[in-house]
């Protein structure tokens, strides 16, 4: 019992040193909209909305938003008629953010049931109620896991599974704009390599001659 409490303790030291916490400042007005940050901007050709679960970020994962869009105006057969990923581009000063393709989230290690959950999406939990041995995993993308052995591993892989199949699900996938309704979905941003000192974070969206911008402050919480 006393070398899995140490065991616990030292796994616990371990992963509160292996991620940074940043607080997100939007750099323009927003509203809060059933528990998330939402953020728009409206153009000629066309509106934008960004939601946020959170205004807080670890950089041991993914900064998970929804991104939605719908044209101005009738959109009949026009290159803009169509909303994708490749609409969207990150930039900043000091690291090179990118976007994570619905792919590599659905063949990753990573578990968002916390994200989801932050986004008013229900999962399932897998778990045994029996307790567990915690053992070391070696790091994988995104800072790593503590991986849960015996009874609880099967439940933590399932929910882990389960959670990407989710997002993947309602990931943003090439739609048709109209002027009636939103379309879109979930984009993971890679933000490896920010700044420890804080970055600013620009999220570009080009429709037809339209081009949003949402500009998006990091800074770590000390």
């Amino acid at each position: 019992m006393q070398k899995k409490f140490l065991v616990l303790i030292f796994i616990c030291l371990l992963l509160s040193g292996c991620s940074i916490t940043y607080q997100i400042t939007p750099k323009q007005d927003f509203k809060l909209k059933d528990g998330k940050i939402v953020l728009s901007s409206t153009l000629e050709y066309s509106s934008i909305k960004i939601e946020l679960a959170s205004l807080i970020y670890k950089d041991n994962m993914p900064l998970v938003t929804a991104i939605y869009a719908k044209a101005n105006t009738p959109c009949h057969n026009n290159t803009y008629c169509v909303f994708s990923l490749e609409n969207i581009s990150l930039h900043s000063s000091n690291f090179n953010p990118s976007i994570i393709p619905a792919k590599t989230i659905l063949n990753s290690s990573l578990n968002f049931v916390d994200i989801l959950q932050s986004f008013s999406i229900p999962t399932p939990s897998f778990y045994s109620p029996r307790g567990p041995d915690l053992v070391y995993s070696p790091f994988f993308p995104f800072g790593g896991f503590f991986f849960i052995s015996n009874r609880w591993d099967d439940g933590y892989f399932r929910e882990s599974d389960f959670s990407r199949r989710i997002l993947f699900t309602h990931y943003l996938k090439p739609s048709n704009l109209d002027s009636k309704t939103f379309a879109g979905g979930f984009v993971a941003l890679n933000l490896l390599g920010i700044d420890k000192k804080g970055s600013d974070l620009y999220i570009n969206i080009k429709i037809h001659t339209d081009t949003h911008s949402i500009l998006l402050h990091l800074s770590p919480i000390k």
